[in-house]
């Protein structure tokens, strides 16, 4: 959750930053000054005046500022995709390449793509056996993660002959696929005639049509026309292209043409035809030469195109080039993450509140950048704003910008499921005792009439109504008789339905009828009996809001950080809870303080306004059965309240990091299951703990705020394995604990981790860039993974090739594997050369046992089997055990560990892991430590 706080270019580029807006070069009618070369004129153009710090604010400002629009894209990040990265076999099967794409794209993320440039020739539309639409699949993938479409239309696409281009190819793309742009690509006719008759033709064809497509012109940087050759100029004198995209093959340490130079000259370029530009930035030549030797060339050239406020935006050719150099992936990827959230500092958003049917944010900001939400200036005064924003739909985003900071608010309003309704006043019955209802709610909702406590629903469509309909509403209506039993008067109310909400409107009194009563056989109505904050609940309303994820996370209240914390354990999907207060935390992530005193992160959660406020819960045990390897509890509950297992008589302190959840050792005494909002449990008096092997006894007491307590007490202190909190098919609570197995290591199910992998770059390597981490850690594992089936424990690894995985993915594989215990296994990284040594880290005070007894073996085969007291790193070997709430690690199943092996970025230690002896060593250390555990675990 860490992000840099500010960002600062770098001096050697400041003397190059202010450039005169016009440079000398005869093509364009620019004056260039007698007797001085270009370079004399960008160089001596500077504002000597100006100190280095405003030289940063002034190109930070121009970089960040929200009024720049184009007609292409706003800070375009791009990645080039060829169709050479695919090429499957005749027989490969659909979801085989389904998986290949759709890998590459899940790696595409770290590098925060808006755009992709897709160089795909018809001849590789379809692919395998069956014919398979790669193009279409690409394209998906691509909306996937939120990117336009760039179709590149090269000389293999276009078939260009005598200037006249062949349609039929590119026609056939653009009809059949969705892409946002198309870009002229032929390297080959650089400074050529026919790279200007091909583009003219491109150009009549695009607007004859396709003209709302945008198309782009690639150029090459010409060092002896200095920098554009004649038919460049000409094709911007006389067709003008809706944007640049400049390849340019230059590094920033290049003695006769640095990056910055030929940047700034086409900065300029592109400022004087006023078209937007981009970047070709090529990954493809780092490691080629001693030129391009540098891993953080792309960053550096990405830096200097800060102060070139004419570019767009930037695009990494080829991406395959990436994939294949993971030191160059990794600097680019920490660099686009980092700068990310640069300068964000200058803004926060402090609190959110909810009122009516609108919401009112408070925050600060530096006064020397101006606030916007949702591209409209806000009011700020004296560095800080308070602005009131009224709910216009169902679902509300509040996008907050200044400078470089920038949060996004996604807030669902249930007030808004009515856009309009009738009647919405008294209604006297016709005369054949029918009712005309319609309301205009979203598509998808299901809309109810209630009258008396039946409800009868509503059909989407099929009546007309004189008002507007808005998009993505529909008109819901039904013609309710009510010829029955007579009943003094009634009440309408419709209730809209719409996934986790709802919400209520009060139509009006009903005069002149009959009504049914709820028990009258003839209605079509349906009764809702069960407690729900959709019925009146005859306690007034709330605000509430219900859980959407299976774990939900809780969030810790110590104030100094807002992160996950291991006191209680995740909540169930569909909980109902009451909200107390929406507040932002430090990292601008939305807040919901629950009533239950369990805080959650608001992306987790989906507000109710105005819930019917629900009555206390009644609770019952219903099953207990401790006669397999689990001990499971069933409750039955009215409705899904909150439900925590915690470890009591725990001694928690700070520790690494300042966290505050280290411990000495696991000394639990007891669990308690909390249930808040209780108003009985009920446990058959005949419970007993006689023969279970992890609890000795429970007791029952309640606490403050209607909070129930079942506490169990461990047989043995510290000696616990891991629960399950689930919700049955029929609605009920299971809570499964895992029972003592034999103290030895046969028959127990290990899952091993690989961190990293295939697509996945986070990662580190070799300083050399020979060896990565991803590798090693496979290595690692396959080697534990035999030590341990040698001994006969069952294991089961999350990967067993170099292929990407999601830290999500991963966890899932754990909880739906139930292991007897998780391991994964990482090296680690530092800027630092120096750094060495490994360390164990733990998220629940139950796998500390774990993580102490394999980072014990791992010390020892370091200081006994792999260095000597003469080594510069011997001292640095124990890095101790620690707490950090790493994403496989906050899982509750099983015990659950990241083992850091060593230091790749050490260049002694680096060695040590990418040599297979030492790998062996390791390995079987992790293997001894894991076989320690289990016969002193039980």
């Amino acid at each position: 959750m860490n992000r840099i706080k500010q960002f600062i270019l770098p001096v050697c580029f400041l003397s190059l930053s202010a450039i005169i807006t016009v440079l000398g070069f005869s093509y364009l009618g620019y004056i260039q000054l007698p007797g001085m070369s270009v370079f004399e004129g960008i160089i001596g153009s500077a504002d000597v005046t100006k100190s280095n710090d405003e030289l940063i604010s002034e190109l930070v400002a121009l970089h960040s500022s929200p009024l720049k629009k184009t007609d292409v894209s706003d800070d375009m990040r791009g990645i080039w995709v060829d169709a050479a990265d695919y090429v499957f076999a005749d027989d490969a099967s659909d979801e085989e390449i389904k998986s290949a794409i759709y890998s590459d794209f899940n790696y595409y993320r770290n590098f925060i793509p808006d755009t992709v440039f897709i160089n795909f020739p018809t001849s590789t539309v379809f692919a395998g056996s069956n014919k398979f639409d790669v193009i279409k699949y690409t394209l998906f993938c691509a909306e996937l993660i939120g990117c336009d479409r760039i179709l590149v239309a090269d000389e293999e696409l276009l078939n260009g002959k005598k200037g006249n281009i062949d349609s039929s190819e590119i026609d056939n793309l653009l009809n059949s696929y969705q892409f946002n742009g198309v870009l002229f690509s032929c390297e080959e006719l650089f400074g050529k005639e026919d790279y200007y008759n091909y583009f003219l033709s491109l150009k009549r064809y695009i607007e004859l049509h396709h003209p709302s497509i945008p198309l782009g012109i690639e150029v090459n940087t010409d060092t002896k026309a200095l920098f554009a050759d004649e038919y460049t100029i000409k094709v911007f004198e006389e067709i003008k292209p809706d944007f640049i995209y400049v390849d340019c093959a230059f590094t920033v340490n290049d003695a006769e043409f640095p990056f910055a130079l030929v940047a700034m000259w086409w900065n300029s370029f592109a400022a004087h035809y006023n078209v937007p530009i981009y970047c070709e930035h090529r990954t493809d030549l780092i490691f080629t030469s001693e030129k391009w030797n540098d891993s953080k060339e792309i960053s550096e050239q990405m830096k200097i195109l800060y102060g070139c406020p004419a570019f767009d935006g930037s695009c990494f050719y080829d991406i395959v080039s990436i994939k294949n150099k993971k030191v160059l992936a990794r600097d680019l990827s920490i660099f686009l993450n980092d700068v990310s959230g640069e300068l964000q500092d200058s803004m926060s958003v402090n609190t959110l509140q909810i009122a009516d049917n609108s919401v009112i944010f408070t925050g600060f900001n530096d006064e020397n950048y101006e606030v916007f939400c949702n591209d409209t200036l806000v009011s700020s005064v004296d560095g800080s704003f308070s602005v009131s924003y009224p709910f216009t739909s169902f679902e509300n985003e509040f996008d907050f910008r200044c400078a470089g900071a920038r949060y996004k608010y996604l807030i669902k309003n249930n007030i808004s499921l009515f856009s309009s309704f009738y009647p919405s006043s008294d209604i006297a019955l016709e005369k054949n005792k029918t009712i005309t209802v319609y309301s205009i709610s979203p598509v998808g909702a299901k809309v109810f009439a209630v009258v008396n406590g039946m409800y009868y629903e509503l059909a989407a469509g099929g009546v007309s109504v004189s008002e507007p309909v808005p998009d993505g509403y529909s008109v819901f209506s039904g013609v309710i008789s009510f010829d029955g039993v007579r009943i003094s008067d009634g009440r309408l109310t419709l209730l809209c339905l719409y996934g986790d909400v709802y919400s209520t409107v009060e139509c009006g009194n009903i005069s002149g009828g009959s009504f049914f009563s709820e028990t009258s056989s003839e209605s079509d109505g349906v009764l809702l009996t069960e407690a729900s904050p959709y019925n009146d609940n005859g306690l007034g309303q709330s605000l509430m809001c219900v859980t959407n994820n299976d774990n939900t996370e809780i969030i810790s209240d110590v104030k100094e950080y807002d992160t996950y914390h291991p006191y209680r354990s995740q909540l169930l999907r569909g909980t109902l809870d009451y909200v107390d207060k929406i507040s932002v935390s430090d990292e601008g992530y939305l807040v919901y303080e629950l009533r239950s005193g369990n805080n959650i992160y608001g992306v987790d959660a989906t507000l109710i306004n105005n819930a019917y406020t629900m009555p206390l819960n009644e609770i019952e045990l219903i099953s207990f059965d401790s006669s397999s390897d689990r001990t499971d509890f069933i409750f039955d509950m009215k409705w899904l309240s909150p439900v925590t297992v915690t470890p009591e008589k725990q001694d928690y302190k700070k520790g690494y990091l300042d966290f505050s959840f280290n411990i000495e050792k696991f000394d639990a005494d007891y669990f308690d299951i909390s249930f808040s909002y209780c108003g009985s449990l009920d446990i058959p008096s005949a419970l007993t703990f006689n023969e279970n092997s992890v609890f000795s006894s429970y007791e029952l007491f309640t606490a403050e705020d209607n909070v129930f307590i079942m506490r169990l007490y461990l047989r043995s202190t510290g000696k616990f394995h891991g629960f399950d909190i689930a919700e049955t098919e029929d609605g009920n609570v299971k809570l499964s604990f895992k029972n003592k197995k034999s103290a030895s290591l046969e028959g127990k199910t290990v899952m091993l981790d690989p961190g990293h992998g295939g697509l996945s770059m986070v990662g580190t390597a070799l300083r050399d860039n020979s060896v990565s981490e991803a590798t090693v850690t496979l290595v690692l594992a396959d080697n534990v993974r035999k030590y341990l089936e040698s001994r006969g424990a069952k294991v089961i690894m999350t990967r067993d090739r170099d292929t990407s995985l999601s830290l999500y993915e991963r966890t899932v594989m754990c909880e739906n594997a139930n292991p007897d215990i998780f391991v994964s296994i990482h090296c680690d990284g530092s800027e630092a050369a120096y750094e060495s040594g490994t360390h164990t880290f733990y998220f629940t005070p139950f796998s500390h046992f774990l993580a102490s007894s394999i980072h014990s073996s791992l010390v020892n085969a370091y200081s006994d089997r792999i260095y000597v007291e003469a080594d510069e790193n011997y001292e640095r070997i124990d890095r101790k055990i620690k707490y950090y709430p790493f994403y496989v690690t906050r899982v509750n199943n099983c015990p659950s560990v990241l083992v850091e092996t060593g230091f790749m970025t050490n260049f002694v230690e680096g060695n040590v892991l990418a040599n297979p002896v030492n790998q062996d060593i390791l390995s079987k250390a992790i293997a001894d430590g894991i076989e320690n555990y289990f016969n002193n675990a039980y």
